[in-house]
């Protein structure tokens, strides 16, 4: 028996090696479904690809005439992204992923999909990249997650939502809101890149794996979105499963996966890189933008009302008479919140709050503003930083109210602050 070495066989490239006939059908639906997905999430990019109109004119149509819903399917910006229509469009999705697939595996008989596969993994790969950097970038400058409002710190405990008790935790922490932007701003720029993909889907699917866990339990209608970056997240993982299992749980070394260039063409990988600077670069500026223009409007270099605070009512005259404060009273007011520049808010005895859209002119100290037919006409004074005078007519009648200012930098949510040593919790 002859003891020479034999001679070493070379592997097989990845591109000619056949896939199982379960991988092929599994494949043909993911890139019908996930490629669907993925361009409604890119349609988000403004004037880079209209695609997403397409579909408002074919989710009413179904809507109306193969699911016979009881009411028409209208687009209209609500903040939801769990409304009827992506309900619709997401059984849209599906049943043509699943006859595209059936098509394809009838007509198509080539083994495998390598190169195919690989542009999938591009395109999730900068789907779930630009929506993690839009996120990411309105919680670091903490436009998503704001801080409590004054109205909301007189609010009862047992009015907030789910969601809007998800907001008010998430909001009254600076560090935390901005930690959890951070984690996603530096798993979406790890997306960018082929050689980050494993590091940035691992860290964007437990991101998004904890973004989705809140939105179904604090019934957030952002669960579509989230849920299906989990499962993108999945699908870039895929190649490094085995690496990942290796080294995690076994111990042991763990191969690298091969990294490929797109193109053979020298020309063709320059123009890819053209065109991916210029990409990153539009990320950049526009969320850049996104980010100062955000802050000014609603973040925390937004303009605040002339008379902003929580303003108690110490005295309160309408007609000539004074109302003594009893809660049984439904036209006394308790309390003013102005926050807003255009917007106060006044709560009354028995805990209604009446919002108002208002003008408060510094020159002539008057506030103008109505409520449907109740309108505000009043005239205000600082006699000192801790009072505030109103004279004028609100609902038609003559008032007089004295108000003073609420400390509320030293409440125990605002005022409470970081602590290294506690000896006993703070669990108000």
């Amino acid at each position: 028996m002859s003891t020479a070495a034999q001679p070493a066989v070379a592997p097989v490239p990845a591109a000619e090696t056949a896939w199982q006939p379960l991988a092929r059908v599994a494949f043909r639906f993911a890139f019908c479904y996930l490629g669907l997905y993925s361009l409604i999430t890119l349609s988000n990019v403004e004037d880079l690809l209209p695609y997403e109109k397409l579909w408002h004119g074919i989710v009413p149509w179904v809507g109306a005439h193969i699911l016979h819903l009881s009411r028409p399917i209208t687009y209209f910006p609500s903040g939801s992204g769990d409304k009827t229509s992506d309900w619709v469009l997401l059984l849209c999705h599906l049943v043509i992923s699943i006859a595209a697939t059936a098509l394809w595996t009838v007509l198509d008989r080539r083994k495998e999909y390598a190169t195919l596969n690989e542009w999938l993994r591009v395109l999730l790969r900068f789907a779930v990249a630009w929506t993690m950097v839009v996120y990411g970038s309105v919680k670091v400058v903490k436009l998503q997650f704001h801080d409590p409002t004054l109205g909301q710190l007189i609010e009862p405990w047992r009015d907030f939502s789910p969601m809007g008790m998800l907001w008010k935790f998430m909001g009254s922490s600076t560090a935390y809101t901005f930690f959890a932007g951070a984690c996603e701003l530096a798993g979406g720029a790890l997306l960018f890149f082929r050689r980050t993909t494993t590091l940035g889907a691992l860290v964007s699917g437990a991101d998004m794996t904890n973004v989705a866990m809140l939105n179904y339990a604090y019934d957030t209608p952002v669960k579509l979105l989230s849920t299906h970056l989990v499962l993108m997240c999945g699908y870039l993982l895929i190649p490094d499963l085995r690496g990942l299992y290796d080294f995690f749980v076994q111990n042991r070394p763990a191969a690298p996966a091969p990294v490929r260039p797109h193109f053979a063409s020298r020309k063709w990988r320059i123009a890819e890189g053209i065109a991916k600077t210029l990409f990153l670069g539009y990320v950049a500026v526009t969320s850049g933008i996104g980010m100062v223009e955000g802050a000014k409007q609603i973040g925390s270099g937004a303009a605040k009302s002339p008379v902003y605070g929580i303003w108690e009512v110490e005295e309160f005259t309408r007609d000539g008479v004074a109302l003594p404060p009893l809660l049984t009273d439904t036209m006394r007011w308790r309390r003013l919140v102005a926050d807003f520049p255009g917007f106060l808010s006044i709560q009354k005895m028995d805990d209604s709050v009446t919002g108002y859209k208002v003008k408060i002119d510094k020159g002539s100290s008057m506030i103008v503003g109505n409520n449907l037919n109740v309108g505000l006409s009043l005239k205000w004074e600082r006699p000192d930083a801790d009072h505030l005078l109103l004279t004028g007519t609100a609902g038609f009648q003559p008032v007089s109210i004295r108000l003073k200012k609420m400390d509320v930098s030293h409440s125990n949510l605002l005022g409470r602050g970081f602590h290294w040593v506690s000896e006993l919790p703070f669990n108000r």
